[in-house]
């Protein structure tokens, strides 16, 4: 309740972003959370199978957002992951380092307030159903609870 506003982002290093719609398979259990999805001002709703791309440089339209999320996804170099345990590191690393070293994502509040959290896009997408959904939704759970 005192961070209801959220922008959900997918990437995989920052050079291409979409914004995650209302109704797709990621955000429509964020908003049955009661978290209000941030778009960009006069966007329209796409398709709910699609997500909407947006350049680095619009990030800052999206300041309104209490919180970020970036569902992250790496499928590069797969076969050089000693560990599968290490799997979501390697799904998400190059997008953390990323986001931490860019000065615009860096200006947004939400980044400021340490509000930004990453979560491997696989669990909502690659895992559908209740046992994907129970895993996305408890790792989102244990990101936001971990700052209280």
């Amino acid at each position: 309740a005192t961070y209801p506003k959220l922008l959900l982002l997918g990437s995989s290093q920052l050079q291409q972003i979409n914004i995650e719609h209302s109704g797709g398979p990621c955000s429509s259990f964020i908003q049955k959370l009661g978290f209000q999805l941030v778009f960009l001002p006069g966007m329209e709703e796409p398709d709910p199978n699609s997500s909407i791309p947006v350049s680095l440089e619009t990030l800052p339209q999206l300041n309104e957002a209490d919180l970020i999320v970036l569902l992250g996804h790496n499928f590069d170099n797969l076969n050089s992951i000693e560990n599968m345990d290490r799997f979501e590191e390697h799904q998400l690393s190059n997008l953390k380092q990323a986001w931490e070293n860019n000065a615009i994502a860096q200006s947004l509040d939400a980044s400021k307030a340490g509000r930004v959290y990453f979560i491997s896009t696989y669990l909502c997408r690659g895992l559908p159903g209740a046992i994907g959904t129970e895993l996305y939704l408890e790792a989102l759970k244990e990101q936001l609870l971990s700052e209280e």
